[in-house]
C-alpha cells in the first residue's frame, strides 16, 4: 500500500527535517529575549517556545501545501492540464509552434522523470492523497517543536548574557550537527557536508541573534 511506504520511508525525513529548521529560530529567539528577562527565568523559554509553536504551524502547513503543489505541478496527469494552458499562452504571445512543441515535450519528459523517483522511492505519490499530506504536515510540525525544546530548555539554568551562555550554544551547534547527519543519510546525500551546512545555516542565525542582544545589553 502507498501509505505503508510513506510510513517507512518519509516520516524518519519529515521529522528529522522538522527537528533541524525548529533549532534555529527558537534558539535565535532565547537569545534575543534573554537581556529582558532580569529575573522572570521562565521568559527565554516562554519566548523560543512561542516561536516554537508559531514556526511549526508555518512549517506543516508548508510540508502539506508543498506536497499538494509538486503533485498537482509535475505529475505526468495532473500536471498536463496546466502544462497545456501555459503552452497556449505561449503560442497566444505569437511564439512559435515548432519551439512550444519542444517545449512540450521536454515538460513531458520531465514529469514521467519525476513520476519515476516518485516510484523509486515509493513515496506513493502517485497520487494525491490529504491523509497522507496531513500526516507529512503533522511530522514535520513535530519534528520543529522537537527541535524547539531541545534548544529552549537548557535556558533555565541561563540567568544571564555570559559565559553560562556557551552550554546551550554549544548543545545547539551539536544538534544541528546530529540532525544534519542524520538528513544526509536519510536523503542520500554527503551526510558530513549536509551536516556542517545546516551547522553553518544555524551559526548564521544564531550570530545574528547574539549580536543583537550583545547590542540590547550595551543599550540598557
Amino acid at each position: 500500500m502507498p501509505t505503508a511506504r510513506y510510513t517507512a520511508s518519509l516520516f524518519p525525513v519529515d521529522f528529522i527535517t522538522g527537528i533541524s529548521d525548529g533549532l534555529i529560530l527558537p534558539l535565535a529567539a532565547c537569545m534575543i529575549a534573554l537581556p529582558f528577562a532580569q529575573e522572570r527565568v521562565l521568559a527565554p523559554v516562554v519566548a523560543g517556545l512561542a516561536v516554537g509553536l508559531a514556526g511549526a504551524c508555518a512549517f506543516g502547513w508548508a510540508r502539506y501545501a508543498g506536497e499538494r503543489e509538486e503533485i498537482d505541478h509535475k505529475h505526468p496527469q495532473l500536471g498536463l492540464e496546466e502544462a497545456e494552458r501555459e503552452l497556449s499562452l505561449l503560442k497566444a504571445i505569437g511564439i512559435d509552434d515548432g519551439l512550444t512543441e519542444s517545449m512540450k515535450a521536454e515538460m513531458a519528459r520531465e514529469r514521467e522523470l519525476w513520476l519515476r523517483e516518485v516510484q523509486e522511492h515509493e513515496l506513493g505519490w502517485e497520487q494525491a492523497d490529504d491523509v497522507r499530506a496531513r500526516r507529512g504536515a503533522l511530522h514535520t510540525a513535530t519534528g520543529f517543536l522537537t527541535g524547539t525544546v531541545l534548544v529552549s530548555a537548557p535556558f533555565l539554568l541561563v540567568h544571564t548574557f555570559s559565559l553560562s551562555l556557551a552550554g546551550p550554544l554549544c548543545w545547539a551547534l551539536f544538534c544541528l550537527l546530529v540532525t544534519g547527519w542524520c538528513k544526509g543519510r536519510l536523503t542520500g546525500r554527503p551526510k558530513i557536508t549536509t551536516a556542517i551546512v545546516g551547522a553553518a545555516r544555524g551559526l548564521t542565525i544564531i550570530t545574528v541573534a547574539a549580536a543583537i542582544t550583545w547590542a540590547v545589553i550595551q543599550l540598557q
